[in-house]
């Protein structure tokens, strides 16, 4: 639904030059349909205010994502992604992820959040829930990924905590 919506909203004001994924073509942008995009559902609304940062993000595709806040009032750590690690997930699943930490990135910029986040009385996790398998995994700060939760795992994903 989502990877529908962000292809049928065509591309975001960020992307203007660079297609939102390899193979996805675009058609060019003219005000009417960006001034449409703000009268559009709420969901369509929030995918392409939040989505587009993103999928920015994930067209750079090096061998690490970055997610950094660009709040003033934020002191939020950089968010990594290994994508050496991700080598087995789909593209979108991979963008799911990488929308995980994008969002996690969004609330460390709540300014009613930066007391108690400095003082670690609030701490930011991200869980991602693989379709599939069932699977549940939360984000590894250590190891740059997502790991699964099982009771082999859960001994050093507390450490991490």
């Amino acid at each position: 639904l989502a990877m529908n919506l962000l292809n049928n909203l065509g591309k975001c004001k960020y992307e203007r030059s660079h297609p939102y994924l390899a193979h996805h073509e675009h058609q060019p942008i003219d005000v009417q349909t960006e001034n449409n995009k703000m009268t559009s559902s709420p969901l369509e609304k929030w995918i392409w205010e939040n989505g587009c940062k993103t999928l920015q993000n994930f067209n750079t595709k090096s061998g690490i994502l970055s997610f950094k806040s660009s709040s003033i009032h934020s002191k939020c750590p950089t968010l990594e992604l290994d994508l050496n690690l991700a080598k087995h997930l789909t593209e979108v699943d991979l963008l799911s992820q990488a929308n995980v930490l994008q969002q996690m990135i969004h609330v460390y910029s709540y300014e009613m959040l930066t007391n108690q986040l400095a003082q670690n009385l609030l701490r930011i996790h991200g869980i991602w829930f693989e379709l599939y398998s069932g699977r549940v995994l939360i984000y590894s700060r250590l190891n740059k990924a997502f790991l699964p939760i099982t009771e082999e795992t859960i001994p050093s994903l507390l450490h991490e905590l």
